[in-house]
């Protein structure tokens, strides 16, 4: 019995889910024929799981909130862009730094940002603030003022904040998930068993309907959709009990 990972996001798994549930009702007699396996039971088994899973997912895991605390961190750092700019342009002007100006950490700061690194943000940014402080009587000869200083240091201790929350949102997600790995085993199981049949039934009499059984085909329809990426992690889990390896 061979063990197949798929890979994908846990909020992911119920919209695969009824993608291939929708395909299956419509060749349910093929299935049927195929095996007896693909009876009355299998389905209500299936329902079962896509409810409880589902249910899961929109009751504790804060998906959409942790999808707008990440877009604030990210705004947070992108906002701060300007007022870095200016900082540098007083710091390469000012006369007398205790330091070169490289060692404000400008480049290593806007590299975070880049990055959308919020923890190197925070900790290259304090390394910058402090440079700041330290200098801060020959920036003012230049122009700089304790007003745009105290405006850049808010939001970098804001975006920090907010990335705390975000880390322990993201935390507690993946301990349900580690709760629930039985129910998500269950529910990818049948999925992997009805498109590996799936293929086998129309591999060679039905390309388009091959199509709809091949996971790579279902998650790109899904993730073109939703064009969420980079805002929740992907999950992956061991799926005992596929039939063979996947027809390829």
């Amino acid at each position: 019995m061979k063990t197949q990972q798929l890979k994908m996001r846990i909020e992911e798994i119920p919209t695969v889910a009824m993608f291939v549930k929708q395909s299956y009702l419509k060749d349910k007699a093929d299935f049927e024929a195929y095996s007896p396996k693909f009876d009355a039971q299998f389905e209500t088994d299936y329902n079962a799981c896509l409810d409880a899973l589902k249910s899961l997912i929109n009751s504790r895991l804060k998906i959409g909130q942790i999808k707008l605390i990440t877009e604030a961190v990210n705004k947070g750092m992108d906002n701060a862009r300007p007022l870095i700019l200016r900082l540098e342009g007083y710091a390469l002007r000012a006369k007398g730094l205790d330091s070169t100006v490289d060692n404000f950490g400008f480049k290593k700061v806007r590299s975070c940002i880049d990055h959308k690194d919020a923890e190197g943000f925070f900790s290259e940014g304090s390394i910058m603030m402090k440079n700041v402080e330290n200098n801060m009587d020959v920036l003012k000869a230049e122009g700089y003022t304790d007003a745009e200083k105290d405006k850049l240091k808010q939001m970098i201790e804001k975006v920090a904040g907010d990335n705390l929350k975000q880390n322990d949102m993201i935390n507690e997600k993946e301990r349900i998930v580690q709760e629930n790995t039985q129910l998500i085993n269950n529910m990818k199981g049948m999925i992997t068993l009805i498109n590996d049949t799936g293929k086998r039934l129309y591999k060679f009499s039905d390309e388009e309907k091959t199509h709809e059984y091949t996971m790579s085909k279902i998650m790109s329809r899904i993730r073109r959709a939703s064009n969420n990426e980079t805002v929740n992690p992907v999950v992956t889990v061991p799926v005992e009990g596929t039939v063979g390896s996947n027809p390829v």
